[in-house]
């Protein structure tokens, strides 16, 4: 069945923000007195969250009250210029242009807050091709968990059957599934290397973002 709703994840799947995230990182970690981590090492935890980055950068163990303040001074960096350096990836800007052309319902839901995505979506005018953004500010419970998709897909009126997810986590894939909607697993995206993305019990993997524009033109049938 054709699609006719393409939902993407954010970070590292739509966007590459990690400029930003390993800015913020490393400032944050320079003012507790800890050696920056390399951009590589960042870039790879960015999907699996603030506090999972704290833990592995800290040279001692720390307490979850500890990790709690430390987030919290890091997302306060962070909020001052989240769209530091992003950049949608290759490919994918000339895509939503058609896909809009085409009638193709589009919208993002991310485990970024509102607060934080907006600003990166109207620097890159991703506005102008997105019907929805759901951030955790509009749901109770963030991916793994389906809620998010669920919600865009009752928004756009759209069906589950013809509708694929885009991540680049295997809890987008995940979620994707609970939803009962196709998933595209994108491997160019922020997840540790020592995973293999094809692994994810994705429907369809894309190496690349090309790779991932070819696959949605497909399924979306906009070959013409």
């Amino acid at each position: 069945m054709t699609i006719n709703t393409v939902l993407f994840d954010l970070d590292g799947t739509l966007v590459d923000s990690s400029i930003g995230f390993i800015l913020a990182m490393n400032k944050t970690l320079a003012d507790y007195d800890q050696c920056p981590m390399d951009d590589d090492s960042i870039r790879e935890l960015i999907s699996a969250g603030a506090r999972t980055i704290i833990q592995r950068a800290w040279a001692e163990e720390i307490s979850r009250e500890q990790i709690e303040q430390i987030r919290d001074d890091y997302i306060r960096e962070y909020q001052q210029y989240p769209e530091r350096g992003a950049s949608v990836y290759p490919g994918l800007p000339e895509w939503l242009n058609r896909a809009r052309q085409h009638g193709i319902k589009l919208g993002v839901v991310t485990n970024k807050p509102e607060c934080l995505a907006k600003p990166i979506i109207e620097s890159l005018e991703l506005s102008q091709y997105l019907d929805v953004l759901i951030c955790p500010d509009h749901v109770k419970t963030v991916k793994p968990d389906p809620e998010g998709i669920l919600l865009a897909i009752n928004q756009l009126k759209s069906d589950p059957a013809q509708t694929l997810y885009c991540g680049d986590h295997s809890k987008d894939i995940a979620a994707a599934a609970a939803a009962g909607v196709r998933s595209l697993a994108c491997g160019y995206g922020f997840y540790p290397r020592e995973e293999d993305f094809h692994d994810w019990p994705a429907d369809y993997h894309a190496d690349n973002s090309e790779h991932a524009v070819n696959i949605l033109t497909q399924l979306c049938n906009m070959s013409d």
